[in-house]
């Protein structure tokens, strides 16, 4: 751009910077840097946990990390949701076995 001189526009192209994630921080080890950031969705089922980014339905995120939506029930915050629900960067989602008989 004509008459810009360097340092006149600060363009941050970089999204990750803004979350603290930069050439340091990966220099650091910092390859999972959304758990010390808090900018991660927990998902627990069983003795597995999966950390996965917010924005999804549970449906999706069930599957995602390879469960059936069909067998398990979503549980935040001790309440229950629906399938359809969208989840946060910082929600953490139990997952409970559905169990039938007769």
């Amino acid at each position: 751009m004509a008459g810009c001189k360097r340092g006149d526009l600060d363009l941050n192209l970089d999204p990750l910077s803004s979350l603290g994630y930069n050439q340091a921080t990966a220099a650091a080890g910092g390859g999972n840097w959304g758990s010390r950031q808090g900018l991660v969705m927990k998902l627990i089922y069983r003795d597995k946990t999966w950390e996965l980014r917010g924005g999804m339905t549970v449906r999706d995120a069930i599957r995602k990390v390879g469960l059936d939506p069909e067998a398990v029930l979503a549980v935040r915050d001790g309440a229950l949701i629906n399938e359809e629900t969208i989840l946060g960067d910082d929600d953490v989602v139990k997952l409970v076995a559905v169990v039938s008989g007769g």
